[in-house]
């Protein structure tokens, strides 16, 4: 995805380079230069960086899971090991325990903290490519496609405008193909997150 995105972008960055000069003042040019300002834009990432998000994504997800499981069976072998030395009548050793969890308890609950916060970076970055990003992309080459295809219809600058229409075309099915994994992934782990947040 990222070397076809990559090829298309730079295809149509030389093709309103060479085409300036005769092309600048018609509006099928101007529309095809919003579209590329867009996609050259900041806030469009790469597909590298929207599947590292994915990744890290994925990732947090399963170890915040498997951080809960594991405090749910820490808490478990702990009271049991409170009950037995309360048992045994050995107070400071009790009260030594209790204060050596506390204290892995806090630094567990801070750790798991911080991979929340991360999480909701996250997060808020692929709402940002789904909800925003994408479809101000898909917008802008569903406006610029409408006066090509009456400039191709008329048979002027057929070459030049067949090309374009070919890479906004590529453009857009390459979009919509990371909108649609980015939904995938969210639509599989938001549900593992439900269950986390209801466990705790």
């Amino acid at each position: 995805y990222h070397d076809a995105l990559t090829l298309d972008i730079h295809t149509l960055s030389l093709l309103l380079q060479r085409n300036h000069d005769q092309h600048r003042r018609c509006i099928y040019y101007r529309r095809m230069t919003m579209v590329f300002s867009a996609i050259r834009s900041n806030r469009f990432p790469s597909f590298d960086k929207v599947n590292g998000w994915i990744g890290q994504f994925k990732g947090l997800v399963r170890l915040l899971m498997d951080e809960c499981k594991g405090l749910t069976l820490n808490s478990v072998r702990r009271r049991r090991k409170e009950e037995q030395w309360t048992l045994e009548n050995n107070e400071l050793a009790t009260i030594e325990i209790m204060q050596h969890n506390n204290d892995k308890d806090t630094l567990q609950q801070q750790q798991q903290q911080q991979q929340i916060n991360q999480l909701a970076t996250i997060i808020q970055q692929l709402k940002i490519v789904i909800t925003q990003t994408i479809p101000q992309i898909k917008s802008r080459i569903i406006h610029a496609t409408s006066p090509i295809l009456c400039e191709i219809s008329r048979g002027y600058f057929v070459p030049f405008l067949t090309v374009a229409l070919a890479c906004f075309g590529r453009i857009h099915t390459l979009c919509l193909s990371m909108g649609r994994e980015v939904v995938m992934v969210l639509q599989e782990m938001i549900p593992q997150l439900k269950v986390l947040c209801g466990d705790n």
